[in-house]
């Protein structure tokens, strides 16, 4: 990661899936996201996916936002993707948690994504509409842009 930063690279970092868990991405926050110093960093998945194992992504979520609401410094530049969120057979008490934790973040952070070899986009599409999101947010959701890709 570092080497990326020091040539002033964005990355995207895929974190989640098996068994990587809260205490995980506290791990990843602690003592490997700073050495990003000022790129950008894109959590895939908003830091889960497959196999999903009960709740973690969910979890792995929460930890980020624990850190972004108390304007932790070395997340100020970290963005997610909805990739594949929420999952297909998602229930609605897992996906209403996944919706607080996006909430707690900020629509802002948070960019439209396809995990293009499993789900096409208009799946990921129709998927997103099952998170609840309001108009507004959805709006929101669909100017998002990663900053390196957009001027």
């Amino acid at each position: 990661m570092s080497v990326a930063a020091a040539a002033g690279l964005p990355m995207v970092i895929h974190v989640g899936g098996g068994k990587f868990n809260a205490a995980d991405a506290e791990l990843f926050i602690r003592d490997i996201l700073p050495s990003a110093g000022s790129s950008w960093v894109q959590i895939a998945h908003a830091g889960g996916g497959l196999p999903q194992l009960d709740g973690n992504n969910t979890a792995v979520l929460r930890v980020f936002a624990d850190h972004i609401v108390r304007d932790d410094p070395v997340t100020r530049r970290v963005l997610f993707d909805l990739s594949y969120l929420p999952f297909p057979d998602e229930t609605a008490q897992a996906t209403a948690a996944l919706r607080e934790q996006i909430r707690r973040i900020d629509i802002k952070r948070f960019l439209f994504g396809s995990d293009f070899n499993v789900r096409i986009p208009l799946e990921e599409i129709k998927d997103i509409d099952k998170l609840g999101l309001t108009r507004e947010e959805l709006q929101t959701l669909r100017r998002n842009c990663a900053p390196w890709a957009c001027p």
